[in-house]
């Protein structure tokens, strides 16, 4: 999957005549959430509030912790050594993938805090070196002081769930 990514950002980079920004990101949005299922397939990256998973499912939402949007932006900005197909740069993409397509069900509510100023955007600072946020996944739940009430599916969440 990673290999069509970096392929098809790489077409759009060099042949944008053919290839342009829409059609790649139709491609991207695609291939990332292709991931990102198969991440699911997997039981990684699945991670539950608190809330959520007190209502067992029942109205909730799945949420993606980086917007997919922000994900083909950066993919789209990256820089073209980083686009050749070649181990070193797979085992990077995987790897941001891997981190940044992490889906957390929340509830109604804990989504519309999300959406009011983060739908599909990263708070201020994501990208900014130094910055509290810098290339912090969960930069949106701790933005909203969502992210004290997420866990994942292990033991020690079921347990505070538990004793709630």
């Amino acid at each position: 999957m990673c290999a069509l990514i970096l392929s098809s950002v790489n077409t759009y980079r060099n042949h944008p005549e053919v290839c342009p920004v829409a059609d790649c990101n139709l491609a991207l949005n695609r291939l990332v959430r292709g991931f990102c299922e198969q991440m699911g397939r997997d039981q990684r990256g699945r991670r539950y509030s608190t809330m959520a998973a007190r209502e067992a499912n029942q109205g909730c939402i799945k949420d993606h912790i980086v917007p997919i949007r922000v994900i083909q932006q950066k993919l789209l900005s990256l820089p073209i050594e980083e686009l050749e197909v070649c181990n070193s740069n797979l085992n990077t993409l995987e790897e941001y993938l891997a981190r940044s397509l992490v889906t957390c069900r929340v509830t109604y509510g804990e989504n519309l805090t999300l959406g009011q100023r983060y739908q599909s955007c990263m708070p201020e600072g994501y990208e900014v070196l130094g910055s509290p946020f810098q290339d912090d996944e969960w930069a949106r739940y701790k933005a909203t002081d969502l992210y004290a009430s997420v866990g994942d599916l292990g033991s020690d969440f079921s347990s505070r769930i538990a004793a709630g």
